[in-house]
């Protein structure tokens, strides 16, 4: 069988993330924004959409044809009219998203070809063997986004969004199956009772994302944030499967936080959530008082990233912070060796700043005992706003 993966607005991260899940997935098209893999056996859309930061919507591929049959409306209407949902129901909620619309540069659909092709289905559903009242859901865009899919209900069974994508000689034509959970996304990160907006705040999709990237899920590995901020780490660990989770950090707050916000998830969620989590306040150097050597499988954590910033430091304030940083950073791979399994993986974040500036010592960090797992662009996660950007780095431990 073959899905389609759409990718949300840091797709190298998104590709990365979904090849540490399945790290044996055959891939058919790697695109821009988008991937096509193939799987012998059927897939838990809905689970594994709940369980990927950084994919917006899954879905199955029906058909290909060859990109200059796009411009043959009466062929693709008759070959998407063919996929269209058996239901009683006599309305049909009808959706057409485009994805890797370019070929040498020139759009391959535009905004009036999208419309009249729905035009054309929406005729041939109306007067053909189906007969149904058809509801064509558009936007402003070439693509509908998840709010626009779920909220008009195109993926009830009288509801399709149909998906196109452009790649290369080949059109490839899907339905989606799932969307991301965009409500639940935001009730995680900001209906939560403690938020701290001067200590950074990991949004929930990169915090699953990072976890992913950790290796492939085991319920009974410990997983361990030593810079647990606000919890979102652990809340997400424990979300996705994890049975074994710890998390501390220096700050009192901090930690007050991550109890507090632990405590009102379990709540929402106690049906969902029956992971064991310790929570204590301790400096990344006195890990070893609480994980024996070599215990601890998993580090996945957002460190200080360095104080908050309205404008671009100057070069010499930048500096010091770098400085200050690196030391830090240092001290704490120093002892995460010493308790983590080998073979074990750190997915750590590194602060970048204006002009590229980061941390020069990862050197360093590698000659204690690590290597790094490279992938073929480089992990950012950034807002155009942010002064700071997040640069995503995974170890391993000799």
């Amino acid at each position: 069988m073959k899905y389609f993966f759409i990718f949300g607005n840091n797709p190298s991260l998104s590709l990365a993330e979904l090849t540490s899940i399945f790290p044996h997935l055959v891939f058919d098209v790697v695109g821009k924004n988008f991937c096509i893999v193939q799987h012998k056996d059927p897939l838990d859309c809905n689970k594994l959409q709940q369980k990927l930061g950084g994919t917006i919507k899954i879905g199955e591929i029906f058909d290909e044809v060859d990109i200059r049959m796009v411009s043959d409306n009466e062929s693709l209407t008759e070959t998407l009219y063919q996929h269209l949902p058996e239901t009683d129901d006599k309305k049909l909620s009808l959706g057409i998203s485009i994805y890797g619309n370019s070929s040498g540069g020139r759009p391959i659909m535009q905004k009036k070809d999208i419309l009249k092709l729905g035009m054309m289905l929406k005729k041939t559903i109306r007067s053909g063997a189906k007969k149904k009242s058809v509801r064509f859901v558009t936007s402003k865009e070439l693509t509908l986004s998840s709010v626009v899919v779920k909220t008009n209900h195109l993926l009830d069974d009288n509801g399709v969004e149909l998906v196109f994508l452009a790649h290369q000689s080949k059109m490839y034509l899907g339905k989606t199956l799932t969307v991301q959970e965009f409500t639940a996304y935001s009730t995680r990160d900001y209906g939560r009772p403690a938020r701290d907006d001067l200590s950074g705040m990991l949004p929930p999709k990169l915090a699953q994302i990072m976890i992913n990237l950790a290796g492939e899920f085991d319920e009974h590995s410990l997983l361990l944030d030593p810079f647990c901020g606000s919890g979102t780490i652990l809340q997400e660990a424990a979300l996705i499967g994890y049975k074994n989770i710890y998390g501390s950090d220096r700050s009192q707050k901090a930690i007050q936080n991550t109890i507090e916000n632990i405590a009102w998830l379990q709540k929402k969620l106690s049906q969902f959530f029956d992971a064991h989590i310790t929570v204590k306040q301790r400096d990344t150097t006195k890990l070893t008082l609480d994980h024996q050597s070599c215990s601890v499988d998993k580090i996945v954590t957002e460190p200080y990233l360095g104080p908050a910033l309205r404008e671009n430091p100057s070069f010499h304030v930048l500096t010091g912070i770098l400085e200050e940083l690196e030391q830090l950073y240092f001290s704490s791979f120093k002892t995460f060796h010493k308790i983590l399994k080998p073979k074990g993986r750190i997915v750590f974040i590194f602060p970048v700043f204006d002009r590229n500036k980061t941390i020069t010592n990862i050197d360093d960090i590698l000659a204690i005992g690590f290597e790094c797992i490279e992938y073929p662009n480089t992990l950012l996660y950034a807002r155009d706003d942010q002064k700071i950007r997040r640069m995503i780095q995974v170890f391993r431990k000799r």
